[in-house]
C-alpha cells in the first residue's frame, strides 16, 4: 500500500510540474500593426525581445545615442569611424540606466583623447566586460519590465508552491 501511495503522489507531483510549465509558457507581447513609423521602445529593448540582446543590444544603444546627438561620429579615414561624446553628461535624467552606462563607457575611453575608434568601444571595459554586459542586460530587462513588455515566467505564488 505504501508503494502505491508513493506512486500516486509521484504522479501527482509530475502532473503539477507539467501544468506549471504549460501555464507559464514564455509570454510574448502581441504583435502590433505593421508600420513604418518607429515606436518608442529603445533599440536595446527591441533586441532583448528579439532574443539578440547579447549580440545587438550594446551596439544598437550606441547607434541610437549617436542618432539622438549624445555621441558624435566622424570618419577619420575611409572605413574608420571615430566616436566622441557630444555634450551633455551621462547622468542626464533623460537617459535610461543602460544608456548612461554605455555613454559613461564612451566618456571613460575618450578621456584625454577626445575620440575613440568605434571598434574600440567593445573592449576596455572599466569593470570587466562580463560584469559590464551583465549589468547592461539587467538594466535593459528592468526597462522592458517597466514598459510591460517582459514578465517573469513563474509568478511568486507558483514559485512559493
Amino acid at each position: 500500500m505504501l508503494v502505491h501511495a508513493t506512486e500516486v503522489l509521484s504522479c501527482a507531483w509530475v502532473i503539477l510540474i507539467a501544468l506549471t510549465a504549460l501555464c507559464t509558457w514564455p509570454w510574448r507581447p502581441t504583435a502590433g500593426r505593421p508600420s513604418l513609423t518607429p515606436r518608442h521602445e529603445p533599440p536595446a529593448v527591441v533586441s532583448l525581445l528579439a532574443g539578440r540582446l547579447k549580440q545587438d543590444g550594446y551596439p544598437a544603444t550606441l547607434l541610437d545615442l549617436a542618432a539622438r546627438g549624445w555621441i558624435g561620429l566622424d570618419e577619420a579615414e575611409p572605413s574608420r569611424v571615430m566616436c566622441r561624446p557630444a555634450g551633455g553628461r551621462a547622468g542626464d535624467p533623460g537617459l535610461t540606466a543602460y544608456e548612461r552606462r554605455a555613454l559613461g563607457h564612451l566618456e571613460l575611453r575618450a578621456a584625454g583623447v577626445g575620440a575613440v575608434p568605434g571598434t574600440a568601444l567593445d573592449t576596455g571595459f572599466e569593470a570587466g566586460e562580463d560584469e559590464f554586459r551583465k549589468l547592461f542586460r539587467d538594466e535593459v530587462q528592468a526597462d522592458a519590465r517597466g514598459r510591460g513588455l517582459l514578465r517573469s515566467r513563474i509568478g511568486r505564488g507558483t514559485l512559493a508552491l
